[in-house]
């Protein structure tokens, strides 16, 4: 039956998060970590993993470290993390300040959230929305406003996004929709698809695999991650797509996203085991 729940995580260090789980009715499930920027942990279809989650778990925000790699240490992964907004990237010195590893808007608590069912003419929709800030004084000013929509009876998941600067100067934007795909929907029998125009591996190591870059290997010792940066072709719509699909199973994940707002796509495979 189609669901929209609202609760609060109770233990560890997920304690005090709050979270929505949406079930649509057709077999789509996921959560969406109303205290983790309105992001989306858990999601499966018709009871399959269709996302990763770290050894971490859902991590409150108040255990979240700025500084170099800690943000390794409550990234839960899950279906999406949105990072950003102001950098992205790994930890740095820009014009003085120190980075971190992408960012503070995954650990960022959403502000005026609603959620509620609604009746229009292509049918009952569950929504949620909410703001996201990124703030200091004599600093940036920038909220992202996020709606997730879905229908019931399908397995339709739509993001809508909008970041406004509120401030009164021009402000770097960086934003990174980092999407965070396991076991069973990669596998050695899945298969991704995509079109781009170009693909440049990162490092040497990533230039190694560069032929065989869309392939799934199995979990390997010591495994090196191999990063990609794709310049990726746009429909008659406009809309950029990948997809990947497990062939056993059946199931799979398409990914569509207007190609003026995201033009490149950067997959991070890393086949460790454990």
């Amino acid at each position: 039956m189609p669901e929209l729940k609202h609760y609060e995580l109770r233990s560890g260090r997920a304690k005090g998060t709050e979270a929505f789980d949406v079930r649509t009715g057709a077999g789509l499930a996921f959560t969406v970590v109303k205290d983790r920027a309105l992001d989306i942990a858990w999601a499966s279809y018709k009871d399959t993993a269709l996302s990763f989650i770290t050894p971490n778990g859902i991590v409150a925000p108040a255990f979240f470290e700025s500084q170099g790699n800690g943000f390794l240490r409550s990234f839960y992964a899950g279906l999406l993390t949105t990072c950003g907004l102001s950098y992205i990237g790994t930890p740095c010195e820009d014009n003085g300040e120190t980075l971190g590893l992408h960012g503070r808007l995954a650990a960022t608590p959403a502000e005026e959230v609603g959620y509620r069912t609604e009746r229009t003419d292509d049918g009952i929709e569950f929504v949620i929305n909410g703001k996201v800030r990124e703030t200091r004084l004599f600093g940036e000013n920038l909220t992202l406003e996020r709606t997730i929509r879905c229908r019931y009876g399908e397995n339709v998941l739509r993001i809508e996004d909008k970041v406004t600067n509120h401030g009164f100067t021009r402000q770097p934007l960086q934003i990174l929709y980092h999407f965070n795909y396991g076991w069973p929907l990669l596998s050695p029998q899945a298969e991704i698809l995509l079109s781009a125009k170009s693909v440049t591996p990162r490092t040497p190591h990533a230039a190694e695999g560069l032929t065989s870059h869309l392939e799934i290997c199995t979990p390997q010792p010591g495994f090196d991650e191999q990063v990609y940066y794709l310049t990726l072709n746009s429909d008659s719509q406009g809309m950029s797509k990948s997809c990947a699909g497990e062939r056993r199973t059946g199931v799979g994940n398409l990914r569509e996203i207007r190609h003026h707002a995201a033009t490149q796509l950067y997959p991070l495979e890393k086949f460790r085991r454990g």
